[in-house]
């Protein structure tokens, strides 16, 4: 299990998810991403500039990018 680990400086969220997702063939859509991790408004923020939650849940939105289509995603968070 990651114990610690940093973002990519310089980069604003939007940017490090973006720059993610693109490693995938069918990443999710970035606005779904932040939506999900509840990083809205924090999207356009460089990453050394966030709180630790807000630090968290971009790591778990860099998860998300390539995990799943947002359908399945749904059934497996339980929001459809």
């Amino acid at each position: 299990m990651l114990q610690t680990g940093d973002l990519i400086r310089d980069l604003s969220v939007r940017e490090v998810v973006a720059m993610i997702g693109s490693l995938y063939p069918n990443p999710l859509d970035i606005g779904e991403v932040l939506e999900l991790t509840r990083l809205e408004q924090a999207a356009n923020q460089r990453t050394q500039k966030l709180l630790g939650g807000q630090t968290r849940a971009a790591m778990t939105g860099l998860i998300l990018v390539g995990l799943l289509p947002f359908a399945a995603l749904g059934i497996l968070i339980g929001t459809s």
